[in-house]
């Protein structure tokens, strides 16, 4: 964690280790503990598909974190206005590789525990991508007027 950053409260902290704790358990029993995956599934067509959407939606989260970085080198306060990758079209595109990925892994292993977690992190992020695209219209009088909150050209 940065030096420079905002202290999180425990109580935020508590409650993520509870989520993460909980989500673990359950992707693990429904992975791990089921005989529901046919010989093979690992070559399907529907594994092999949710794989590359997953590894899009990575690489999307870590360019996207890396020019949110780069911003706070840039910028004493720092705060500005992401340029680059999904940037271009959305506020959040660390929201939005994220949700990638989580809709990645729900289609590659297709089961309720993973539907769960996705649908939750669209419940979490699309929220504060709203929010977070709102603060950027209200600071910054030369954002793009294009860029969608997290969803291009849709949300």
């Amino acid at each position: 964690m940065n030096r420079n950053s905002k202290p999180m409260p425990l109580a935020v902290m508590l409650c993520a280790l509870f989520f993460c704790s909980i989500n673990g358990y359950l992707q693990v029993c429904s992975l791990c503990y089921s005989d529901r995956f046919p010989e093979g599934y690992c070559y399907s067509v529907r594994f092999l598909f949710g794989v590359c959407i997953f590894i899009y939606g990575f690489f999307t989260n870590l360019q996207s974190d890396a020019i949110l970085r780069g911003l706070k080198k840039e910028n004493e306060d720092g705060y500005g206005i992401p340029k680059g990758g999904m940037f271009e079209f959305v506020s959040c595109a660390n929201f939005l590789g994220e949700i990638i990925e989580w809709a990645g892994f729900c289609i590659a292993c297709n089961s309720r525990a993973s539907f769960a977690f996705w649908f939750y992190t669209c419940c979490n992020l699309i929220p504060r991508a709203v929010s977070h695209h709102q603060w950027y219209k209200a600071h910054f009088k030369d954002y793009p007027v294009e860029r969608k909150a997290v969803f291009p050209y849709i949300v």
